[in-house]
């Protein structure tokens, strides 16, 4: 029995001690989920909110094995931990770049998310999180998102603005936008360039069936009013001779601007 503990004590002994370190922490919720689970079709809700998260997953946060960062996911939500290693204007875009794909992955399944974006200390292991930065992301992504959208810390936007200062990473500017709130927030709609008009038309009947479906949820759709504002927004700066692309009964009452 002795040896057995002393054997024990040195394995414990030898694990590396957890500490807090400076990191870009994500916190991603999916809308609508609870519903899901108490919706008369919960079993195929399941598979198909699962499904839309593996097709996340496999499309951004997998996509690089050797990629500094870790996620750790539970039932509908999501926490990225990106270390700060360098240069955090350039952790930030690539930490931009990641969470903008996972958010316009899983609209693919007709899923969409909310979530906050902060930067202070964080300690991620396995299925273990805990920190600062971790509580500050779940209060952006609780209190100050709202609506479908990944909203920046003032303390992210201050890294964001000093590198647009030096104009460096350039891609930066383009993976945000600007609410009419002020909020800075992740323009997820900026991965879908490179797939071209197929994609965003695809993303407006999306929306527009959440519309249609949210018609006796009056709060419910509101948040996907919003959602089509955004989706008009980025289509007629990016697209604007190609009007089929904007959602027609979105009635704007929500301005955007570049950041």
């Amino acid at each position: 029995m002795q040896a057995g503990a002393s054997e024990a004590t040195q394995v414990t002994d030898a694990a590396p001690r957890p500490t807090l370190s400076k990191q870009l922490c994500v916190f991603l919720d999916v809308l609508g989920s609870s519903l899901l689970a108490v919706d008369s079709k919960a079993a195929t809700n399941l598979q198909r909110l699962h499904g839309a998260v593996e097709l996340a997953h496999s499309v951004a946060m997998r996509k690089r094995r050797a990629a500094p960062y870790k996620v750790v996911t539970f039932t509908d939500n999501l926490v990225l931990g990106w270390p700060i290693a360098d240069d955090p204007a350039t952790e930030l875009a690539k930490t931009l770049r990641e969470a903008a794909a996972y958010q316009y992955a899983l609209t693919r399944f007709g899923f969409f998310v909310r979530g906050g974006l902060a930067v202070g200390g964080l300690y991620m292991h396995s299925e273990f999180v805990f920190g600062p930065a971790l509580i500050e992301a779940y209060e952006q992504e609780h209190t100050v998102a709202l609506q479908p959208r990944v909203v920046l810390s003032k303390e992210v936007v201050a890294i964001a603005r000093g590198a647009l200062r030096r104009k460096r990473p350039p891609r930066l500017r383009r993976l945000l936008a600007v609410s009419g709130d002020g909020q800075v927030f992740v323009n997820y709609l900026e991965v879908a360039r490179g797939v071209g008009r197929t994609e965003l038309l695809r993303h407006k009947q999306r929306v527009e069936a959440e519309l249609r479906r949210q018609m006796t949820s009056p709060r419910v759709w509101e948040k996907y009013r919003w959602l089509a504002d955004y989706h008009n927004y980025y289509c007629q700066s990016n697209y604007p001779r190609q009007p089929d692309l904007v959602i027609e009964s979105s009635s704007i009452t929500t301005a955007f601007r570049s950041f």
